[in-house]
């Protein structure tokens, strides 16, 4: 059975998420998920509308597929996801908590709400 992540980043649309992927992705220690994943906010209404996850799963299926996500690192690779989808979410918290290790990272990237509005419009 694959590892669970040792961190995720639950971080808001336009606030750097993707340039942490990346920069932590380029090191050899740490296995990154592609892109992201969206798994633990299924069937929230602020997310349905912008997440293209396949809704028609079951719950410990949706966990599955997550956990099967992880099974291309390395031994003593440190994990780690990023979706920004799990911020709005009112049931990501829960299923974090729930589905994922005690010890588990959370970085918040976070943006000037103003300056990120203006930079999704543009």
């Amino acid at each position: 059975m694959p590892d669970k992540p040792d961190f995720v980043i639950p971080g808001a649309m336009r606030s750097g998420t993707s340039s942490l992927e990346h920069i932590l992705s380029s090191s050899e220690e740490v296995f990154m998920t592609q892109g992201e994943l969206n798994l633990l906010s299924w069937n929230d209404y602020m997310v349905k509308k912008f997440s293209d996850v396949d809704y028609s799963k079951g719950d410990n299926e949706r966990l599955e597929i997550y956990d099967r996500e992880f099974s291309g690192a390395d031994t003593g690779q440190v994990l780690g996801e990023r979706s920004n989808s799990y911020l709005p979410s009112v049931e990501a918290p829960e299923r974090l908590r729930n589905h994922l290790k005690d010890d588990v990272k959370l970085i918040f990237m976070l943006r000037d709400p103003v300056s990120r509005t203006y930079s999704h419009y543009k």
